[in-house]
């Protein structure tokens, strides 16, 4: 339930085997990493508030996913926002499983113009350079998160995050 993926989902074995599954990485000399997603932002996590959606230019809500592909009404992240989940998730993720990286999930492959955020009360509003400006803001976090390690991302817009991301 993105944002929400602490603890480990138990249905997939939870925090106990996914450390483990870590340190065996770490014993034979891999790198460890897991998917992160700050963009997408299911209504039934947690800690889903509607204002850190993203509103589009009718003034709605932006939804990202159909409901029936995730059965729940999945909406965008207000990319404003993104520096809080990333400070208490992301410093979760490593904490919890000493990971060497991440592999962010959606920032790079989506195009921007359902992350663009028109609500008047920001600045930049309705402007994708801002939304652009916040998602490579949030590398840095990502990196600092994960003790420095590796970002690897999707594929088809990357080239907007070339010298950001370590690899697509």
């Amino acid at each position: 339930e993105y944002p929400d993926v602490m603890p480990a989902n138990a249905a997939c074995s939870g925090n106990a085997n996914l450390k483990e599954v870590s340190d065996s990485c770490h014993l034979y000399g891999y790198l460890f990493s897991v998917h992160e997603n700050y963009v997408n932002f299911m209504r039934k996590a947690p800690s889903f508030t509607y204002t850190d959606c993203v509103i589009d230019p009718t003034n709605n809500y932006e939804k990202f996913w159909d409901p029936v592909y995730y059965q729940d009404t999945v909406y965008t992240m207000k990319p404003s926002k993104i520096a809080n989940y990333i400070s208490s998730v992301s410093t979760q993720i490593h904490t919890t499983f000493n990971t060497d990286g991440l592999f962010l999930d959606v920032h790079s492959a989506a195009g921007l113009g359902a992350a663009v955020d028109y609500d008047a009360s920001l600045t930049n509003a309705g402007k994708m350079t801002e939304t652009l400006k916040k998602y490579r803001q949030g590398t840095g976090l990502l990196k600092a998160a994960h003790g420095n390690g590796l970002i690897s991302g999707e594929g088809r817009s990357h080239y907007l995050y070339v010298g950001y991301y370590d690899d697509f």
